[in-house]
């Protein structure tokens, strides 16, 4: 699986400056990824978390909001 694929969320993580110091990939949902940054900050090096979601990739043909097609 490609980490931009349209969908997926990232789970971005900081420590007590704000400064980024690692990034998640989640696929199985905004409920999960927030558990995950939930679970991540409760001690350090972690102190927040933000959560993103992979809109529009241009390469990737998935349109997740779409029909599907039953032959694919």
């Amino acid at each position: 699986m490609n980490k931009y694929q349209t969908g997926v969320y990232h789970v971005h993580l900081f420590d007590r400056h704000g400064t980024r110091q690692k990034t998640l990939v989640v696929r199985k949902g905004l409920t999960a990824a927030h558990r995950k940054g939930e679970k991540k900050t409760r001690k350090p090096p972690f102190a927040s978390y933000a959560i993103t979601r992979v809109l529009v990739n241009s390469v990737d043909n998935a349109e997740p909001w779409g029909p599907r097609d039953a032959g694919a």
